[in-house]
């Protein structure tokens, strides 16, 4: 997908319904395929590591690729598989894919929670096709935000086993057999209200006025891109043997 279809891209999704306000996550998942599809060269059969209750499967399905789903949490794999997507309950190490199933394998914000990312990222290499690629999604704590904001930055969280920079990802990714391809910044659609709400503890006070305004005008459910340069996205592909 070209960056000039893009937005003809999102229209579509919201003229079929997958899209609509109150559904950032919607918008994100567009947008982080729109941007798949300029930078992954192949096409075929994707596999979406943890694929929660499946939005990217309907954004990428919509698309016209052919999905499938991984989710360890079976009332999620559940939520994603009544919407008609082939989604397995589990892990990539219970997968009962054949090797070299897919083309493509996505894991968005999932690399984090591994206590052995360099092993998932084998497993996940085990199902893709040789000359196939990786698209992952992870944190970067090697930028200004994160060193202005220290203890107080927002994902660091106990559910965060591991913590990544472009150089660490780079080399934990060779290590799993990949080489990486490309790496941008990778932005979160929210709502002005969801900001707000996540700006209370760095603005006493001027986050709840903020957002009492913003109800007040009908205006929190607005959207807008953030991106500080602490996630990233990163494109491998796959290296024979």
């Amino acid at each position: 997908m070209s960056a000039g279809n893009e937005l003809c891209f999102t229209v579509g999704l919201l003229a079929a319904g997958l899209l609509s306000a109150g559904n950032e996550l919607c918008f994100t998942q567009a947008r982080a395929l729109a941007r798949l599809e300029r930078h992954v060269p192949v096409r075929g059969p994707l596999l979406d590591v943890g694929c929660y209750t499946g939005v990217f499967l309907d954004v990428a399905a919509r698309a016209g690729w052919p999905v499938t789903g991984l989710e360890p949490s079976r009332w999620a794999a559940q939520a994603a598989s009544a919407k008609g997507h082939r989604v397995h309950t589990g892990t990539l190490d219970t997968a009962p894919f054949p090797r070299g199933s897919f083309a493509v394998a996505t894991m968005w914000d999932a690399l984090e929670h591994y206590a052995d990312p360099v092993g998932e990222l084998r497993r996940a290499r085990d199902f893709v096709r040789d000359g196939g690629y990786l698209v992952l999604t992870t944190m970067n704590i090697d930028t200004l935000a994160v060193r202005m904001l220290r203890k107080r930055w927002p994902w660091y969280m106990r559910m965060h086993l591991t913590y990544f920079t472009p150089e660490t990802v780079e080399a934990a990714l060779g290590r799993a057999g990949w080489r990486l391809a490309h790496r941008h910044g990778y932005g979160h659609v929210v709502t002005w209200d969801y900001l707000l709400l996540k700006l209370a503890p760095y603005w006493r006070g001027g986050s709840a006025a903020g957002r009492a305004g913003l109800r007040r005008l009908g205006l929190s459910h607005r959207t807008l891109t953030v991106d500080l340069g602490d996630f990233m996205t990163v494109y491998a592909e796959k290296l024979p043997g």
